[in-house]
């Protein structure tokens, strides 16, 4: 009767042992698995890098790119509302000056040219 009991218990312990190597030769597998990949993910890695530095820099260049032409862009407008703000100051003068013109103008033609014509004519006999 004892030999059964030990019997029973052996071969309950058995298959319990047949159960965790079955996992264990699972679990074997999966990590055999894994440890065949591990190069070709450490190459991958070792690439992804390197293309990770290359956009950094690519990055890096394209931002000074555009500092560069933002700094250029706002010369040319510094420039240009240079330009508007000079054209603007002859614009001034020129009205002015038209202004100045028109107040000298005589205003009657007629009246003011027999006066030029005869101060060229007194000159012309001197």
């Amino acid at each position: 009767m004892q030999l059964n009991r030990d019997n029973a218990r052996l071969t309950e312990l058995y298959g319990q042992t047949e159960n965790t190597l079955r996992t264990l030769r699972r679990e074997y597998e999966q990590v055999a698995k894994v440890a065949k990949e591990v190069p070709d993910l450490q190459r991958q890695n070792e690439t992804l890098g390197q293309q990770r530095i290359q956009a950094t820099n690519e990055r890096d260049h394209f931002r000074a790119d555009a500092e560069r032409y933002a700094a250029e862009l706002s010369a040319e407008r510094q420039a240009r509302l240079a330009e508007i703000e000079e054209q603007r100051r002859r614009e001034a003068r020129l009205q002015a000056i038209e202004e100045l013109l028109a107040q000298l103008k005589p205003k009657d033609p007629a009246a003011e040219t027999p006066k030029i014509e005869g101060a060229i004519a007194g000159e012309s006999q001197s």
